[in-house]
């Protein structure tokens, strides 16, 4: 697929966040930290033959594959391989984003071979917390720098205390845009307007910044609301509200996030629904031009 043209068809999503995990835990060993929402992939094929399968039936037009930092760490070997693999014609482009501890000495040749081999953005991933924190240390910057230069994708994972770090690189390289998983985790359970989301409602004033909003954001949405999906769509609302619809991409964080009883096309579609409230060109913009653009296709 060498074009994206979602206003040309019905609403289509760009899934912004999406992991693979090799089923050959020997040629692929599995050894990232440990987590809280524990072993995922433990209980589901998450390969990307299997993956690629699911969106068949998906409203699917490209699909971000994010190294799954929690099986793998940082050895990208499994990532590198899915993208390299043979889809047909008809499945959705497939695009990476890799994940380089900036602690290691060899954390920038470690980046450029991941580019070399088609990887097109880099994963700055913070959780837990590690002691001492890096994020916003020199080897952290050098490596942004280093990605900034190779015109890499450059997205931050954190947790919601550590939004003071993300506005550390915001400031330090204006001239690069950023994206941030899950939108930062923010405190939602005071429902609307959300004001104890107020530290990232802070760093939208940044207009380097993009966020991703997924359904693991919306799952911890616990305020009283009519239903699961009147309250995605009222988070949703407020964070394309403080961002604008051009500086959102939506996910589906799966495997990692599946809704009980939905299917990856039952998921896609819900996440479409909850965007039907706004007009045809912010959803465009929201459900795949917005990605779609930030890694050049």
């Amino acid at each position: 697929m060498s074009s994206i043209s979602p206003t040309a068809m019905p609403p289509q999503l760009f899934d912004a966040h999406v992991h693979v995990v090799g089923a050959d835990a020997t040629k692929y060993p599995r050894h990232g930290p440990s987590l809280p929402n524990g072993a995922w992939w433990e209980d589901e094929d998450a390969s990307v033959e299997v993956f690629q399968r699911r969106t068949e039936d998906a409203a699917i037009v490209g699909v971000a594959l994010v190294q799954a930092t929690g099986t793998y760490g940082a050895d990208n070997s499994y990532l590198v391989d899915a993208l390299a693999r043979e889809g047909t014609n008809d499945q959705p482009v497939l695009v990476g984003v890799g994940v380089v501890d900036p602690t290691a000495p060899d954390a920038i040749d470690h980046l450029t071979r991941l580019v070399d081999h088609g990887i097109r953005g880099i994963r700055l991933f913070h959780i837990p917390t590690p002691t001492p924190p890096w994020l916003d240390r020199p080897e952290a910057d050098a490596l942004v720098d280093a990605a900034a230069d190779l015109g890499c994708v450059i997205n931050i994972c954190i947790q919601n205390h550590d939004f003071g770090l993300v506005a550390h690189h915001l400031d330090r390289r204006p001239d690069v845009t950023f994206t941030l998983d899950h939108c930062g985790f923010p405190e939602l359970s005071d429902g609307p307007p959300f004001a104890d989301a107020e530290p990232l409602w802070k760093l939208a004033e940044h207009e380097n910044l993009h966020v991703k909003f997924s359904p693991t954001l919306a799952a911890l949405a616990s305020f009283d609301a009519s239903s699961d999906d009147d309250a995605a769509e009222l988070v949703l609302a407020a964070v394309a509200d403080h961002f604008g619809p051009d500086r959102v991409m939506l996910g589906t964080d799966w495997p990692q996030h599946r809704e009980p009883g939905l299917s990856y096309a039952g998921q896609v579609d819900r996440m479409i629904r909850w965007t039907a409230a706004w007009s045809d060109a912010d959803r465009t913009s929201m459900l795949a031009a917005n990605t779609a653009k930030l890694f050049g296709l």
